[in-house]
């Protein structure tokens, strides 16, 4: 896909038609959604590409496209959703029940990890903690005395691309599982996006973050947002600048909190459609 349309790319004419076109059908071939639509089968296929770029629509099977939910009105019970394998519907289950629990940390270079707990031990005999690991959970069984906690690893880079998944588990130690995804690696990946479409604006915050990233032929280009009450504090740069301290920065005040969060909100919207990608960091 990614050969087909570059990710740092604008999303392609009628995008959002044909998104909303595939939800209310589940499925179907290109011919049909063009028909619901009212577009052209090669302007319904570049906005098939980039939405299965979004991990909105499956992969075709057979030439057919499927709708995936990451909002939590999913209902994951209904017969008629179709999910690519039994470990997707697992991780939707996972994830509608509770059982997903997100540690996150940006790298300098603006990669998201969901990773292990690890301890390095330096030269000075210094020992350095890596950020607590993220684990799904599943219902205990009447042969186990608790309930199984796996901790699955993902990493997300600057240009939305997955990378480094893993996870500890049987399905994942298997050979024939090799180039494939466990129910608790995808549930990380739903439970990020669900968190992602499921921020409020009009919840009363007065402290939050957000890291926005954008990738360009000349670089990374990177936005630093932090709400502190009546403050707006803005910070932007590349990586290297961030690294060598030398980034701009601009602080507002505003007389009403409700003021400085409407402005944050706002803030993130305008650079998000200046295609910077929110990390999703708090």
């Amino acid at each position: 896909m990614d050969q087909q349309l570059r990710r740092d790319t604008p999303n392609p004419q009628g995008f959002d038609a044909v998104v909303t076109a595939l939800n209310g059908m589940l499925e179907g071939n290109i011919t049909d959604i063009a028909s619901r639509c009212g577009l052209s089968e090669e302007v319904v296929q570049s906005a098939l590409c980039r939405a299965i770029q979004n991990g909105q629509v499956s992969l075709p099977t057979a030439g057919i496209y499927r709708s995936r939910d990451f909002s939590n009105n999913l209902d994951v019970t209904r017969d008629n959703i179709m999910y690519r394998s039994s470990q997707e519907k697992k991780a939707y289950v996972a994830v509608e029940s509770g059982r997903v629990h997100l540690k996150m940390s940006v790298q300098g270079n603006g990669k998201v990890d969901f990773a292990h707990t690890k301890v390095r031990t330096t030269d000075n005999q210094d020992k350095i903690y890596y950020p607590e690991a993220s684990n799904v959970t599943e219902e205990q069984r009447s042969y186990q005395s608790e309930e199984p906690v796996f901790e699955p690893k993902l990493q997300i880079k600057v240009n939305g691309a997955l990378a480094k998944d893993g996870c500890d588990c049987a399905y994942m130690k298997h050979e024939d599982n090799r180039g494939k995804q466990c129910s608790h690696i995808q549930a990380l990946w739903i439970q990020h996006c669900q968190n992602l479409l499921n921020k409020d604006p009009s919840a009363k915050v007065e402290l939050a973050s957000e890291m926005l990233i954008r990738q360009s032929d000349d670089g990374e280009k990177v936005h630093k947002l932090y709400l502190r009450g009546k403050r707006l504090v803005e910070e932007w740069g590349s990586f290297q600048d961030f690294t060598k301290q030398s980034y701009e920065r601009q602080v507002l005040a505003f007389n009403q909190v409700d003021a400085a969060r409407d402005s944050y909100f706002q803030r993130i919207e305008e650079l998000q459609q200046e295609q910077f990608i929110a990390t999703g960091m708090n």
